[in-house]
Protein backbone atom coordinates (compact mmCIF):
# COMPACT_ATOMS: atom_id res chain seq x y z
CA UNK A 1 0.00 0.00 0.00
CA UNK A 2 1.16 3.54 -0.80
CA UNK A 3 3.09 4.93 2.18
CA UNK A 4 1.21 8.23 1.79
CA UNK A 5 -2.09 6.45 2.33
CA UNK A 6 -0.60 4.88 5.46
CA UNK A 7 0.40 8.33 6.70
CA UNK A 8 -3.05 9.74 5.97
CA UNK A 9 -4.65 6.86 7.89
CA UNK A 10 -2.33 7.50 10.82
CA UNK A 11 -3.49 11.12 11.03
CA UNK A 12 -7.10 9.95 11.12
CA UNK A 13 -6.37 7.16 13.64
CA UNK A 14 -4.46 9.37 16.08
CA UNK A 15 -6.63 12.44 15.63
CA UNK A 16 -3.84 14.92 14.99
CA UNK A 17 -0.83 15.58 12.79
CA UNK A 18 1.39 15.95 15.85
CA UNK A 19 0.53 12.57 17.37
CA UNK A 20 0.65 10.82 14.00
CA UNK A 21 4.07 12.29 13.21
CA UNK A 22 5.38 11.18 16.60
CA UNK A 23 4.08 7.62 16.16
CA UNK A 24 5.47 7.41 12.61
CA UNK A 25 8.81 8.90 13.66
CA UNK A 26 8.66 11.63 11.01
CA UNK A 27 8.50 15.40 11.23
CA UNK A 28 5.13 17.10 11.13
CA UNK A 29 6.02 19.17 8.02
CA UNK A 30 7.06 16.06 6.07
CA UNK A 31 3.82 14.36 7.09
CA UNK A 32 1.77 17.33 5.85
CA UNK A 33 3.71 17.37 2.57
CA UNK A 34 3.08 13.64 2.02
CA UNK A 35 -0.67 14.08 2.46
CA UNK A 36 -0.74 17.16 0.19
CA UNK A 37 1.08 15.16 -2.52
CA UNK A 38 -1.48 12.37 -2.11
CA UNK A 39 -4.32 14.89 -2.47
CA UNK A 40 -2.70 16.31 -5.59
CA UNK A 41 -2.23 12.90 -7.17
CA UNK A 42 -5.81 11.83 -6.42
CA UNK A 43 -7.12 15.30 -7.33
CA UNK A 44 -9.33 15.44 -4.23
CA UNK A 45 -9.23 17.08 -0.81
CA UNK A 46 -8.86 14.51 1.94
CA UNK A 47 -8.75 16.76 5.00
CA UNK A 48 -10.23 20.16 5.76
CA UNK A 49 -7.67 21.90 7.94
CA UNK A 50 -8.57 24.60 10.44
CA UNK A 51 -6.44 25.79 13.32
CA UNK A 52 -6.13 23.06 15.93
CA UNK A 53 -8.61 20.72 14.29
CA UNK A 54 -9.26 18.95 11.02
CA UNK A 55 -12.19 17.24 9.36
CA UNK A 56 -12.05 14.25 7.03
CA UNK A 57 -13.93 14.83 3.77
CA UNK A 58 -16.18 12.23 2.11
CA UNK A 59 -13.36 11.55 -0.33
CA UNK A 60 -11.02 11.14 2.62
CA UNK A 61 -13.36 8.62 4.23
CA UNK A 62 -13.39 6.63 1.00
CA UNK A 63 -9.57 6.64 0.85
CA UNK A 64 -9.42 5.56 4.50
CA UNK A 65 -11.81 2.65 3.84
CA UNK A 66 -9.67 1.61 0.88
CA UNK A 67 -6.57 1.70 3.06
CA UNK A 68 -8.24 -0.32 5.81
CA UNK A 69 -9.28 -2.99 3.31
CA UNK A 70 -5.81 -3.05 1.76
CA UNK A 71 -4.25 -3.42 5.19
CA UNK A 72 -6.58 -6.30 6.05
CA UNK A 73 -6.03 -7.98 2.70
CA UNK A 74 -2.28 -7.86 3.28
CA UNK A 75 -2.72 -9.53 6.68
CA UNK A 76 -4.91 -12.20 5.13
CA UNK A 77 -2.35 -12.73 2.36
CA UNK A 78 0.36 -13.26 4.98
CA UNK A 79 -1.87 -15.74 6.81
CA UNK A 80 -2.61 -17.71 3.65
CA UNK A 81 1.04 -17.75 2.60
CA UNK A 82 2.06 -18.95 6.05
CA UNK A 83 -0.63 -21.62 5.97
CA UNK A 84 0.38 -22.77 2.50
CA UNK A 85 4.16 -22.72 2.74
CA UNK A 86 5.33 -22.61 6.34
CA UNK A 87 6.06 -25.80 8.24
CA UNK A 88 4.63 -24.27 11.36
CA UNK A 89 2.36 -21.33 11.96
CA UNK A 90 1.29 -20.13 15.37
CA UNK A 91 -2.43 -19.52 15.71
CA UNK A 92 -3.19 -16.91 18.38
CA UNK A 93 -6.45 -17.76 20.08
CA UNK A 94 -8.10 -16.47 23.23
CA UNK A 95 -10.83 -18.19 25.22
CA UNK A 96 -12.79 -17.63 28.38
CA UNK A 97 -11.79 -20.15 31.04
CA UNK A 98 -14.89 -22.36 31.11
CA UNK A 99 -14.76 -22.90 27.34
CA UNK A 100 -10.99 -23.45 27.38
CA UNK A 101 -11.35 -26.15 30.04
CA UNK A 102 -13.73 -28.08 27.80
CA UNK A 103 -11.92 -27.51 24.52
CA UNK A 104 -8.43 -28.44 25.68
CA UNK A 105 -9.66 -31.52 27.51
CA UNK A 106 -11.30 -32.72 24.31
CA UNK A 107 -9.61 -35.53 22.40
CA UNK A 108 -10.57 -33.90 19.10
CA UNK A 109 -8.15 -30.98 19.55
CA UNK A 110 -5.08 -31.43 17.34
CA UNK A 111 -2.98 -28.29 17.17
CA UNK A 112 0.43 -29.83 16.36
CA UNK A 113 2.17 -27.41 18.72
CA UNK A 114 1.11 -24.38 16.67
CA UNK A 115 -1.32 -22.72 19.05
CA UNK A 116 -0.72 -19.75 21.32
CA UNK A 117 -3.60 -19.81 23.80
CA UNK A 118 -4.60 -16.91 26.01
CA UNK A 119 -7.17 -17.44 28.77
CA UNK A 120 -8.82 -14.22 29.96
CA UNK A 121 -12.17 -12.51 30.39
CA UNK A 122 -14.28 -11.54 27.38
CA UNK A 123 -13.61 -7.80 27.54
CA UNK A 124 -9.83 -8.14 27.46
CA UNK A 125 -9.92 -10.83 24.79
CA UNK A 126 -12.11 -8.63 22.58
CA UNK A 127 -9.65 -5.77 22.98
CA UNK A 128 -6.78 -8.10 22.02
CA UNK A 129 -8.64 -9.03 18.82
CA UNK A 130 -9.16 -5.35 18.02
CA UNK A 131 -5.44 -4.67 18.47
CA UNK A 132 -4.60 -7.70 16.30
CA UNK A 133 -2.89 -9.44 19.21
CA UNK A 134 -5.19 -12.44 18.70
CA UNK A 135 -6.43 -14.05 15.50
CA UNK A 136 -9.63 -15.15 17.17
CA UNK A 137 -11.32 -15.15 20.56
CA UNK A 138 -14.11 -17.35 21.89
CA UNK A 139 -16.00 -15.20 24.37
CA UNK A 140 -19.30 -14.42 26.02
CA UNK A 141 -21.36 -12.36 23.59
CA UNK A 142 -21.59 -8.71 24.73
CA UNK A 143 -25.12 -7.48 25.25
CA UNK A 144 -24.53 -4.38 23.11
CA UNK A 145 -23.56 -4.09 19.45
CA UNK A 146 -19.92 -4.60 18.49
CA UNK A 147 -20.14 -2.62 15.26
CA UNK A 148 -18.76 -3.45 11.84
CA UNK A 149 -15.13 -3.95 12.87
CA UNK A 150 -15.74 -7.53 13.99
CA UNK A 151 -16.95 -10.75 12.46
CA UNK A 152 -19.13 -12.79 14.84
CA UNK A 153 -19.46 -16.56 14.52
CA UNK A 154 -21.98 -18.53 16.57
CA UNK A 155 -20.53 -21.15 18.93
CA UNK A 156 -23.40 -22.09 21.26
CA UNK A 157 -24.93 -21.49 24.66
CA UNK A 158 -23.47 -22.24 28.08
CA UNK A 159 -25.72 -23.21 30.98
CA UNK A 160 -25.34 -21.42 34.32
CA UNK A 161 -26.82 -22.73 37.58
CA UNK A 162 -27.03 -21.33 41.12
CA UNK A 163 -25.42 -23.52 43.78
CA UNK A 164 -24.69 -23.48 47.50
CA UNK A 165 -23.73 -25.92 50.23
CA UNK A 166 -26.64 -28.02 51.61
CA UNK A 167 -26.55 -26.11 54.92
CA UNK A 168 -27.52 -22.86 53.18
CA UNK A 169 -30.22 -24.29 50.92
CA UNK A 170 -33.23 -23.89 53.22
CA UNK A 171 -32.55 -20.29 54.25
CA UNK A 172 -31.53 -19.21 50.76
CA UNK A 173 -34.67 -20.79 49.25
CA UNK A 174 -36.90 -19.22 51.93
CA UNK A 175 -35.53 -15.74 51.28
CA UNK A 176 -35.82 -16.21 47.54
CA UNK A 177 -39.50 -17.19 47.80
CA UNK A 178 -40.33 -14.49 50.36
CA UNK A 179 -38.51 -11.45 48.99
CA UNK A 180 -37.21 -12.59 45.56
CA UNK A 181 -33.67 -11.94 46.80
CA UNK A 182 -30.47 -13.95 46.84
CA UNK A 183 -28.34 -12.93 49.79
CA UNK A 184 -24.53 -13.21 49.77
CA UNK A 185 -24.15 -13.93 46.07
CA UNK A 186 -20.67 -14.82 44.87
CA UNK A 187 -20.58 -13.25 41.44
CA UNK A 188 -18.41 -12.19 38.52
CA UNK A 189 -16.29 -9.06 38.43
CA UNK A 190 -18.30 -5.94 37.66
CA UNK A 191 -16.30 -5.19 34.50
CA UNK A 192 -17.04 -8.60 32.98
CA UNK A 193 -19.56 -9.43 30.29
CA UNK A 194 -20.97 -12.30 32.37
CA UNK A 195 -21.76 -9.84 35.17
CA UNK A 196 -23.97 -7.99 32.67
CA UNK A 197 -25.70 -11.24 31.71
CA UNK A 198 -26.37 -12.05 35.38
CA UNK A 199 -27.83 -8.59 36.00
CA UNK A 200 -30.00 -8.95 32.88
CA UNK A 201 -31.30 -12.31 34.12
CA UNK A 202 -32.15 -10.99 37.59
CA UNK A 203 -33.82 -7.88 36.20
CA UNK A 204 -35.95 -9.76 33.65
CA UNK A 205 -37.15 -12.18 36.33
CA UNK A 206 -37.93 -9.57 38.98
CA UNK A 207 -35.16 -10.76 41.27
CA UNK A 208 -32.51 -8.95 43.28
CA UNK A 209 -29.30 -10.01 44.98
CA UNK A 210 -26.87 -8.80 47.59
CA UNK A 211 -23.31 -9.36 46.34
CA UNK A 212 -20.78 -10.65 48.83
CA UNK A 213 -17.78 -11.34 46.63
CA UNK A 214 -16.68 -10.36 43.11
CA UNK A 215 -14.10 -12.28 41.13
CA UNK A 216 -12.81 -12.82 37.60
CA UNK A 217 -12.06 -16.44 38.48
CA UNK A 218 -14.99 -18.91 38.57
CA UNK A 219 -12.76 -21.54 40.20
CA UNK A 220 -12.25 -19.18 43.13
CA UNK A 221 -16.00 -18.57 43.39
CA UNK A 222 -16.52 -22.33 43.41
CA UNK A 223 -14.10 -22.74 46.31
CA UNK A 224 -15.85 -19.94 48.20
CA UNK A 225 -19.21 -21.64 47.63
CA UNK A 226 -17.81 -24.95 48.90
CA UNK A 227 -16.72 -23.18 52.08
CA UNK A 228 -20.28 -21.97 52.66
CA UNK A 229 -19.56 -18.30 51.96
CA UNK A 230 -22.70 -17.87 49.86
CA UNK A 231 -24.52 -18.94 46.71
CA UNK A 232 -22.83 -18.72 43.31
CA UNK A 233 -24.02 -18.65 39.69
CA UNK A 234 -21.49 -20.74 37.78
CA UNK A 235 -21.19 -22.77 34.57
CA UNK A 236 -22.94 -26.10 35.04
CA UNK A 237 -19.89 -27.94 33.70
CA UNK A 238 -17.76 -26.46 36.48
CA UNK A 239 -20.02 -27.60 39.32
CA UNK A 240 -21.21 -30.93 37.88
CA UNK A 241 -18.77 -32.97 39.97
CA UNK A 242 -19.63 -31.21 43.22
CA UNK A 243 -23.37 -31.58 42.56
CA UNK A 244 -22.96 -35.28 41.86
CA UNK A 245 -20.94 -35.72 45.06
CA UNK A 246 -23.62 -33.70 46.92
CA UNK A 247 -21.04 -31.23 48.17
CA UNK A 248 -23.21 -28.57 46.56
CA UNK A 249 -26.93 -28.39 45.82
CA UNK A 250 -28.70 -26.48 43.08
CA UNK A 251 -31.09 -23.63 43.79
CA UNK A 252 -34.15 -24.51 41.72
CA UNK A 253 -35.40 -21.86 39.33
CA UNK A 254 -32.13 -19.92 39.26
CA UNK A 255 -30.47 -20.76 35.96
CA UNK A 256 -29.82 -19.13 32.60
CA UNK A 257 -27.79 -19.53 29.43
CA UNK A 258 -25.18 -17.12 28.13
CA UNK A 259 -24.37 -16.96 24.43
CA UNK A 260 -20.84 -17.90 23.35
CA UNK A 261 -19.39 -16.54 20.10
CA UNK A 262 -16.12 -16.55 18.19
CA UNK A 263 -14.83 -13.12 17.20
CA UNK A 264 -12.31 -12.07 14.56
CA UNK A 265 -11.62 -8.81 12.80
CA UNK A 266 -14.10 -8.22 10.00
CA UNK A 267 -12.91 -9.81 6.76
CA UNK A 268 -10.18 -11.87 8.42
CA UNK A 269 -9.30 -15.20 6.84
CA UNK A 270 -10.76 -18.16 8.78
CA UNK A 271 -8.23 -20.99 8.63
CA UNK A 272 -9.09 -24.67 8.95
CA UNK A 273 -7.57 -24.69 12.43
CA UNK A 274 -9.74 -21.78 13.54
CA UNK A 275 -12.85 -23.46 12.11
CA UNK A 276 -11.85 -26.69 13.86
CA UNK A 277 -11.55 -24.98 17.24
CA UNK A 278 -14.97 -23.35 16.78
CA UNK A 279 -16.48 -26.74 15.92
CA UNK A 280 -14.84 -28.33 18.97
CA UNK A 281 -16.14 -25.57 21.24
CA UNK A 282 -19.63 -25.97 19.78
CA UNK A 283 -19.60 -29.71 20.37
CA UNK A 284 -18.34 -29.22 23.94
CA UNK A 285 -21.26 -26.89 24.71
CA UNK A 286 -23.91 -29.26 23.31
Amino acid sequence: MDHRVEKFMAVVDYGSFTDAAERLHVSQPSLSIAIKKLEKELDVQLIIRGGNFFQVTEEGQLVYEYGAQARLQLKNLKSELALEFADKRNLRVGMIDSVADRVFSSSSVDIAGRLEARIDNSSRLLRAVRLDQLDMAIITKPLGSLGDDYRLLSVGEEQFVAVCVPELLQETTRRLKKSCEVKDLLTYDQSSTTYQWINKYFSENGLTYTPKFFSTNPELMLQMALKGKGAALLPSSLVAGELKAKKLVQLKGLDFKRTIIAVTLSGKYISEEMAGLIETATNCLD
